[in-house]
This record gives structure tokens, sequence and C-alpha cells, in this order.
């Protein structure tokens, strides 16, 4: 018997909250940025439809070839030297050269272009909405006069119109230097933290360009990370319990100057990498919406490790999964793990970022 026509007024049936997700990831891919040939490094896009659920079977029987099929483009580096940096503003990613300047590639449009150099060298980039800012609070060159600074890119200039440009900011009122530990954005965009090692966790009003120190305490992220609208709620990489997610409250932007205290914190119940065996290298966190993420961890191949080998062969494993809050208790959990392992070239080093952003066309 043929299926019953639905009227006009009759409700679709729902989609599975898998297909859901599907449908809006649509025209959106991961972006991984490997430095996979000796002048530069090749952007690659994923379609993370593919991954598979996770297993505890051996990484290295699993890892594949970086698919050349989904190579976007390669990003040579004008003198030979690799990128240094890359950071991401809507479509577009930034590939920082210290003391040059940087190549924009914009993957909606396929385009590259160039931005002009640093009025002063960075080693610390924010993505904030629609800008991108550069802080340089850590002395490289032993100067015994070094201060903090920050500029601020974009935003972007209409086509054929204009230009990129850096604008000098009010630096950080850190009096020693200290390493950025982690950042977050407020939701309104009117506002970022930012915790430095052993210095605490000050803000920035991005509409008066004031600092304000918060406290002594430091956010309880590694790296950036992200609000997410579902659980009203930053989430990022915890600093506290390595391997794990560590979500906390917001942070009111409408400080009157007075110090505050931290904002309350809980780790999320499973372990999303692991960080104690010999093998791990490095893990980052980036955000894909709809309280989805996904993780980017290098590990060695088997029979390399991190303390004997200088220059080690290396895994790439990708992991997405989703961070909900169940009903009935309130507790946090990473569900849905699924993940993907590719083989590093061997002239991928640990001073040159592999990197994974998420962007592409809206749906």
């Amino acid at each position: 018997m043929g299926k019953r026509p639905r009227s006009e007024d009759e409700e679709p049936p729902r989609l599975h909250a898998c297909e859901r997700r599907r449908r809006r990831r649509r025209g959106r891919r991961l972006h991984l940025i490997v430095h996979d040939y000796k002048l530069g490094c090749t952007v690659y896009k994923l379609d993370v439809d593919g991954f598979r659920p996770d297993k505890d079977d051996d990484l290295d029987s699993r890892a594949q070839r970086l698919p050349a099929d989904h190579a976007a483009i390669r990003l040579a580096s004008p003198d030979g030297r690799q990128c240094d940096e890359f950071a991401r503003t809507g479509s577009k990613i930034f590939a920082f050269y210290h003391g040059r300047g940087a190549m924009v590639y914009d993957s909606e449009t396929s385009t590259v272009g160039i931005c002009p150099p640093l009025l002063a060298s960075k080693h610390d980039f924010l993505d904030v909405g629609h800008d991108i800012y550069a802080l340089e609070t850590v002395d490289t060159t032993l100067n015994s006069t070094f201060l903090p600074s920050m500029e601020k890119l974009g935003p972007a200039p209409r086509p054929a119109r204009g230009e990129w440009l850096w604008e000098k900011l009010p630096p950080p009122p850190i009096k020693l230097p200290g390493l950025t530990s982690s950042y977050a954005v407020h939701p309104n965009g009117s506002a970022f933290f930012i915790s430095f090692l052993n210095r605490g966790t000050f803000s920035f009003n991005t509409g008066s360009l004031a600092w304000t120190r918060l406290g002594d305490w430091a956010l309880p992220f590694r790296g950036k990370a992200y609000f997410v609208r579902e659980l009203d709620a930053w989430v990022g990489l915890c600093s506290r319990n390595r391997g794990y997610i560590s979500v906390c409250d917001v942070i009111s932007p409408d400080g009157d100057g007075r110090r505050t205290s931290p904002p309350a914190c809980t780790t999320v119940r499973e372990r999303v990498y692991d960080n104690i065996t010999a093998r791990h290298v490095s893990a980052s966190l980036t955000y894909m919406g709809n309280a989805e993420f996904c993780l980017l961890e290098t590990v060695t191949a088997e029979g390399y490790d991190i303390y004997t080998d200088s220059k080690p062969r290396k895994l790439l494993r990708l992991a997405t999964f989703l961070v909900e809050r169940r009903h009935r208790n309130g507790e946090l959990r990473a569900v849905n793990l699924r993940t993907k392992v590719y083989r590093l070239p061997h002239r991928d080093t640990a001073y040159c970022p592999t990197t994974v952003f998420w962007i592409g066309q809206e749906d």
C-alpha cells in the first residue's frame, strides 16, 4: 500500500537528533592545517560525517594518509620558513609569520590575500568576534626594558576597497612577563577574559578599551574556551584534570573594577584523551556549534615517545563529541564520541603547529 499523503496542516515527522545535526552542519567543514611539505602548509577540508564511533583498539592500525583529494589549498612561506601561528575570524584563516606579514585564506571564496606586518612582534593571537587581537606578554629577547603590548586587526575591509590595518591598544596591566594560559569571550562580544600564568585573570572591555584585574585566580581552561548557548556556560579543555573537559559559568562584563571570585566550574565525567602516556604530544579544542566539539590530539606513532625521540613520527587523532547536561541529575557528559586517525608527514615538527578550525557557509 502506498504512503498516505501528508496534508499541509500536518506536522512533518521528527528527525533523529543525529540527522538534525548533520543537516545543520551541511556546507560546513573542519579545516585541518598541516605543515606537510617543505615550503609551507596545506589546508584540508574534512567531512565529520565520515568519522566512526571511537574504539579502544590500536590507533596505528586505524591511521590513514591525509586525503589528498580533500586538500583545499597550499600556503607557501614567503621565505621558506614555516608559519608560526594560525587564527580565524569568520571564513578567513590567517597564517602569521613572526616579524613579517600574514597570508589570509578565505574558505568561502577560495581566495588568498596579504595582511600587513604587525606593529611589533607578537606570539599570542585571540579571535574575538570579527576581530583578531595580538598580544606579546613574554620577553623572548631578554630585554630588561620589555613591556607588554597588544594590537587589534579588523574588521575585514570591503572587497577592492581599503586594506587590513593593525591598531595599537592598551597592553595588559602586568608588571612582569607572563604566559597566556587561557581566555574566553563574553557571548555578547563586549569583553574577553584572559588568564596569565602566575599573574591572575584580567578582563578587557572591547568598547572602552579598558583592562580590569579580576583576581589572582585563573580560568579553569587550557587555551581557548567557547560559549555554549545550550549550557549557558564556557566549555574548554580542563587545565586541572588533563584529558577532561571543563565547564564554567560566564563572568559578567559589567564589573565595577573590584576583584571578583572565580566562577563555578564542573568537570565533564568522560575523559576525551589520555595525556598520561608517553606518546601524547599535544591537544586542542575547536567548537562546531550546537554543543558539539572537535578534539585535535597529536600522539607519537608506535615505537616512538616524547622523551627519547627528538623527531618522532606522529599520528593525528580527531575526535568529535557532544557535551550535554542530563536532565535527571544535571550531570555533564561527553557523548557520541567519533574519531578519525591520520598519519602526519615525518617533516612535521613540534615547532610547526597543526591546527583545526570549524568554518564554512551558513546553512
